[in-house]
């Protein structure tokens, strides 16, 4: 009976390989052994190779030494210190610092991640959009309803003849004192139109010089005419008539001087001149009407002696009701009604691409339909045409990968038209062969 051969060679290399690493002896041994017993010895020892493409593309690791372990309680000099510092701080830091890194990358790199982050940056953008349509909407909103709080119009005065020529007080006759006629129709800018059912005060602002003879006036009257001709039968109508008195208010030869000496940089120069302004209120309350609209002023100066630099109508508005909340509160309520300018942007825009999406899926499944002549042979055996409808198929239809409905839509329509195009010719032939047994 032959003696069974065992090959010892993979145990060898077992053993050799989980218990002889690296030493003299090792590498004594391995020498006295087979070729073939050192060459699995070495490829058991050597470490995995890894491939270019997997080295280029995966990250360095840090390498985790072992720290050795703590036999102490309290350390008492610099090197137990400094192992307790590391047991108990700088290992715990960095291993969380790791699994930090980790939990990130793969929170960035995950789908619901990206997912969430291109809808919030679609969603960014959809509300930039329509804060810039709501606030353009209203600006224009708040530029044609909201009137100007104050509109300034000069009025330019006209002296009698004798009056320009040096005459005195005397020659001028009853009634012809400085007046100025102001045209709203003409004199006013666009964006200061008078709104209807707007409330202003309207008032007169005169220049008038620090001379002596100002000072020894007086009082004077000034009257304000207030008119219009928009009336069906074209005849100026009064609105209102106002008459105020007016007081230049004196100054001290004393309060002068100190007035003129404090203003001399700018008087010098003639940037300034000695004079003062007085403000006249001559309606505390008037409301513009739109059938009856303000359509000129005079203004009457009831005095020849008085010294006059310039004149100007101003009309300051008094809000009331919604623009009054638009003036006074005008950052709260531009914040709300661009909200709610947002919200119905909104809702017409999810309309309107509800609507498109509508319109896209009802032609993309519609039928067309061609009508076609047929034959048939009626009751009595005889053929006769007919018209009827049937659905156009493209043989050509382009078809999407991801359209599964109408891939099987098209493929059945091809099949049923190959099958009914078979089945008729196998009628056709059966019918041939049976007139031709028949016959």
């Amino acid at each position: 009976m032959a003696t069974p051969v065992v090959d010892i060679s993979e145990t060898i290399t077992d053993h050799l390989t989980n218990n002889l690493l690296t030493s003299a002896g090792t590498r004594l041994i391995q020498s006295t052994l087979p070729p073939h017993v050192q060459q699995r010895i070495a490829n058991r020892l050597a470490p995995p190779q890894q491939t270019n493409k997997a080295a280029a593309t995966s990250d360095p690791v840090e390498p985790d030494y072992e720290l050795p372990p703590l036999d102490f309680d309290i350390p008492v000099n610099y090197d137990q210190a400094r192992l307790l510092v590391q047991h108990k701080l700088v290992r715990p830091s960095r291993l969380a610092y790791r699994k930090l890194l980790f939990d990130l990358g793969a929170w960035v790199t995950s789908d619901a991640t990206q997912q969430s982050a291109l809808g919030s940056v679609v969603f960014t953008v959809i509300t930039v959009v329509l804060f810039i349509l709501a606030a353009i909407t209203y600006a224009v909103f708040y530029a044609t309803y909201m009137p100007t709080v104050v509109t300034r119009i000069p009025a330019y005065l006209e002296f009698p003849d004798s009056l320009a020529l040096g005459g005195g007080a005397g020659v001028v006759a009853a009634g012809q004192f400085p007046q100025a006629t102001v045209d709203f129709t003409r004199n006013i800018k666009p964006q200061h139109t008078l709104r209807p059912d707007q409330h202003y005060t309207i008032g007169i602002d005169l220049s008038v010089p620090d001379a002596p003879s100002n000072f020894e006036q007086g009082n004077f009257m000034i009257s304000l005419n207030l008119s219009s001709t928009a009336s069906s039968k074209k005849k100026e109508t009064t609105l209102m008539t106002a008459k105020r008195p007016a007081l230049i208010a004196y100054k001290s030869f004393l309060l002068r001087s100190m007035q003129t000496l404090f203003r001399s940089i700018t008087l010098v120069p003639g940037w300034d001149t000695e004079h003062q302004v007085l403000k006249i209120l001559m309606v505390d309350d008037y409301v513009e009407r739109e059938d009856l609209p303000l359509q000129s002023a005079n203004i009457r100066i009831h005095t020849t002696s008085v010294q006059i630099f310039s004149c100007h109508i101003y009309l300051s508005a008094h809000f009331q009701g919604l623009r009054h909340f638009m003036h006074d509160w005008f950052y709260t309520t531009a914040a709300l009604f661009i909200i709610f300018f947002m919200f119905w942007y909104a809702v017409i825009g999810l309309l309107l691409w509800r609507m498109f999406v509508s319109w896209v899926e009802n032609k993309a499944n519609a039928r067309v339909m061609r009508k076609v002549i047929k034959k048939r042979i009626n009751s009595d055996g005889i053929e006769e045409e007919y018209e009827t409808e049937e659905e156009v198929f493209s043989d050509d239809e382009e078809v999407q990968d991801g359209d599964m409905t109408t891939r099987v839509r098209v493929d059945l329509s091809k099949i049923l038209k190959t099958t009914s195009t078979s089945a008729a010719s196998s009628l056709s032939a059966s019918a041939s062969a049976a007139s031709a047994t028949a016959a």
